[in-house]
């Protein structure tokens, strides 16, 4: 644009004209105002820790927080959306040794069971659960050892100031689940599909990374339903892709990196 073009003091006449034209046409609503008010019901809840993560489950009936204690312990919340009411809580560490990451809560496709993917001191965690309350003694029962189920060392370190766990992970059906991770120990990607109804793992999978960054991790992962694929994302562009098919009625999995 040019100095000629605007002068202090001019109007433009356009936009006058456009403003007015938009008065004109928003006028005719000025007496149903009432309509458009309290459309949404407000209610601040206060919390005893900060929030990292917030997520409205699919049914609406449940909103779901990550809230970190400090960095030895997390608590995940549940609040009811129509009494917001603590309804549901769990806690994640808090021995001496713990050193947690936590970040996404996620839920199957229906809104009523959740996942949350972590790790505790180079420890790869995995907890399911429900709406249903349950006691510390009864979560940790049904708490899967990643590591050990790998046979991973404990030689992964996140990266501090950043929330992100190395590890994520989503629902493929009400009971099976994706997850992945990144052991930057050994630099390799690792991940496997997991029956929380059963217990089993199966479809394992595992990639050397070479000169992978130890800054580097797994962001997120999706579920495609209509192609039957699994995506998978890394911090710093690296992609995967698991096609899973069906031969004779046995399920296999192709991996590919992008």
């Amino acid at each position: 644009m040019e100095e000629a073009d605007v002068r202090i003091g001019e109007t433009n006449k356009d936009l006058m004209t456009t403003q007015m034209a938009q008065a004109k046409r928003l006028s005719k609503w000025k007496n149903y105002n009432e309509i458009f008010d309290n459309l949404t019901i407000q209610k601040t809840v206060p919390t005893s820790f900060p929030i990292v993560s917030c997520m409205i489950t699919y049914d609406s009936t449940r909103t779901i927080l990550v809230t970190k204690e400090d960095d030895t312990a997390y608590h995940i919340r549940q609040f009811s959306l129509t009494t917001q009411e603590l309804v549901c809580t769990e806690r994640y560490g808090g021995s001496a040794n713990s050193y947690i990451k936590m970040k996404d809560v996620e839920q199957n496709a229906v809104g009523d069971r959740y996942a949350i993917a972590y790790i505790d001191d180079g420890n790869f965690k995995l907890r399911v659960f429900d709406k249903e309350p349950r006691t510390e003694e009864q979560a940790l029962a049904k708490e899967l050892d990643i590591n050990k189920e790998l046979g991973l060392n404990d030689y992964t370190m996140p990266i501090d100031g950043f929330g992100d766990p190395y590890i994520t992970c989503t629902f493929v059906t009400d009971k099976i689940l994706f997850v992945n991770l990144f052991h930057n120990g050994d630099s390799k990607h690792y991940h496997f599909f997991f029956n929380s109804e059963t217990r089993e793992i199966f479809g394992k999978f595992d990639h050397f990374l070479e000169g992978m960054s130890p800054l580097n991790f797994p962001y997120k992962c999706f579920w495609n339903e209509t192609q039957q694929e699994i995506y998978t994302f890394y911090r710093q562009g690296q992609a995967y892709r698991i096609k899973i098919k069906k031969i004779e009625g046995t399920e296999t999995y192709e991996t590919v990196e992008t």
